[in-house]
This record gives structure tokens, sequence and C-alpha cells, in this order.
């Protein structure tokens, strides 16, 4: 077998909601490599969709349940693979196996490629704590040096990380669907219920708890939500608390090919993320994209990255505050204007999916340089 075209994904995140890394094991496949993944015991079951991918678990347990075990048990095993393998191209699709990788592959001759989703010293968890905040910027920025190419999820991500890196190979890579195969369905009618969605991760700044606040005074919405995290069990109380029990329904972590059709029977998605860090205030999440590729306008928090995307692609409302007024206003105008939000929807379909950027991810493969955007 021609060990050029295997390429090596390096992965510590749950696996089974990962809908990303999916995304690039199949584009791989795709461009005639072979990809093989490597990741931590996965919370939730593999989905349907990764039958034929090679994925190896390298940990008995996910790092959700104790990080730092977790971590250094996927370090110690993965580092006789890196040694040992015929591969010459490696992936890591989060920074925290970065430095060691990039390490190993400048030993190795092999070039590594880091998908940086997030500014790490950017976010809650690393931000305000001084020690960790130093100890993951040596990490990661001795990873990130040794890195041949990185590619990331949002426009101003991109100019963060050339700005930290001149000359070094940039690509945007947003969190789009995968457009084939995927139709748009009938949305069922606004009368007399507005059915809303969230898909994403139970934690502090998702704006859940400020939404149920304003649904306790707006009887004719009702919310799913899809996904896990350490805020669920307030979330529920709270929703028990303010009389919603019967119009919010919590669905726990599904594998992502089985959001497609909940969000194809909802009217309006929600992605009120607050500007609590420089990573939240710059980042494109994946459900963006998810909610237009279902006709599902959005309801977006208040972050700069937001602001911009909006001017561009007019799918939803951007909402001056997560005060429970502004909330209900906004969802009061995608309402007024819903077909003129759905219309936006259908046609950004196009230029946001991951066939559409594609071609970025083959350029980082080649290592030629990206155009300048």
């Amino acid at each position: 077998m021609n060990a050029g075209r295997e390429i090596l994904i390096l992965i510590l995140a749950d696996l089974g909601t990962d809908h990303r890394c999916y995304k690039i094991a199949s584009s791989l496949g795709r461009l005639g490599y072979r990809p093989s993944v490597l990741c931590d015991r996965p919370l939730t079951p593999l989905g349907r969709a990764w039958s034929g991918i090679p994925v190896r678990t390298l940990t008995a347990k996910s790092h959700y349940s104790g990080f730092l075990r977790a971590f250094a048990a996927y370090m110690l095993r993965v580092t006789p693979i890196l040694l040992s393998t015929g591969s010459r191209t490696w992936i890591v699709e989060d920074g925290t196996p970065l430095f060691w990788t990039a390490l190993i592959g400048r030993l190795r001759g092999a070039r590594v490629i880091y998908d940086a989703r997030e500014i790490l010293l950017e976010t809650p968890a690393i931000r305000g704590r001084p020690s960790r905040r130093l100890a993951w910027s040596l990490w990661l920025g001795a990873g990130e040096a040794l890195s041949a190419a990185m590619f990331t999820v949002s426009p101003a991500f991109m100019r963060h990380y050339r700005g930290r890196h001149p000359g070094k190979p940039v690509f945007l890579l947003p969190n789009a669907p995968m457009s084939k195969g995927a139709g748009l369905a009938a949305k069922p009618s606004m009368a007399p219920r507005v059915r809303l969605i969230y898909a994403g991760a139970l934690r502090a700044g998702s704006g859940l708890r400020q939404t149920l606040a304003a649904m306790a005074s707006a009887p004719e919405y009702d919310l799913d939500i899809y996904g896990f995290g350490p805020e669920e069990p307030e979330l529920r109380e709270l929703a028990r608390a303010l009389g919603l029990a019967d119009r919010v329904a919590f669905h726990g972590a599904v594998p992502f090919e089985s959001l497609r059709g909940p969000i194809a029977e909802s009217h309006i998605g929600l992605h009120l993320l607050e500007p609590s860090c420089l990573s939240f205030d710059l980042t494109l999440s994946n459900k963006i994209f998810d909610y237009l590729h279902g006709q599902a306008p959005v309801l977006l928090g208040p972050t700069s990255a937001h602001a911009e995307f909006l001017r561009q692609e007019p799918v939803g409302v951007r909402v001056a505050s997560l005060s429970p007024e502004d909330i209900l206003a906004g969802l009061g105008e995608l309402r007024e204007g819903y077909s003129g939000f759905a219309e936006a929807c259908r046609s950004a379909r196009a230029r946001w999916s991951w066939e559409a950027f594609e071609p970025g991810l083959a350029r980082a493969l080649d290592g030629k340089a990206e155009e300048a955007v």
C-alpha cells in the first residue's frame, strides 16, 4: 500500500458528535487519500456515517471523564504510532496534542497540519487562569510554529492566525455541512406553534438560560434541545421552575447525521453565543450553517463575527443583547420577515457548503500557498 496517501487524524473530542472530523476524513477519501482517525474513547456512539472510515480508540475512557488522565493515556499510546507510521501527513484536530505531534513530525519529516477550531488561549477555561494560560501558550506557540500549515473556521480566525504567523499558509475551512443529498423539506406551519431548535453544548455562554426566561412570557414558542454539557441539570430545573416542562424537550446528544431531520422540522435555529472571550467573539459555529442548510433562519448572539456574517448573508437576526426582551424582539423580527430570511438561507447554501471550501483543504495538503483573502 502507498503510505504516502495515508493521513493520520489526531483528535481529542467526542467523535460521535464531531461532524467536522467526519467531513475532513470524507474529503480526504474523495481526494484520493486514506484517512485514519486516532481518538480518545467516544462519549456517544459513532453513527452510521463513520462506517468505512478507520477509527482507532486509544484510551479506555473519554476525556470528559477526566481530561488529564485521558490526555496522558492518549499521548502515551499515540507516540509509538507516530514514530513507526509510514504516513507523512498528520492532521491535528485540536490544540491538546499539537506540540508533541508537531515535534515528532519535524523529526520524522512528516507534514503536520493544525485545524485551529478555536483560539484556545482566548477561551473561558484558560483565559482567566495565568498558570494554565502560560503553559498552553508555550505548548501551542511551539506547536503552531512547528506545523506546516493551518486551517480554521472563520474569516476572523484566519486573519488572527495569519497575523500571529506571517508567511505560514492558513486556509479557511468553515464548519459548513456537506450539500450532497441535502434536499429542502417543506416547513410546518407556524400556526399555532413556533418550533425553536438548539443543537450544541449545554455550557455557559449558550444563551439557553435567557431563552427559557424569554419563553416564559411567550407561550407560542416550543424548544427542542440536542446536546449535553455541564449546564444540563440547571437548565432542566429552570425549565421546570418556569413552567416550561411541556414546551422544552431535552433530547441529549445524537449522532450528527441524525440532526438534519429535526432542523428541517423546526422554524428557527438558536445560536445565542455570548462574546465573553475573543474566541467566542470571532468564531462561526457549525450550528449557523446547519440551520441555514435546513432552511431554519437563525437567531444569533451579539458577536462581531455574527455581525460580519449577516452583512454578507442575511439569514437571521443578531440580538443587541441576551436580555429576554431582545431575544423576543429578535424572534418577532424573524417571524415577521420569515419568507425573506428563508429565501436567504436557500441562496446561501451553495456558497457556505463544505464542498465549496474543500479546495482549501487540498491546497493545505499539497503545501500550496493560499491566495490573498
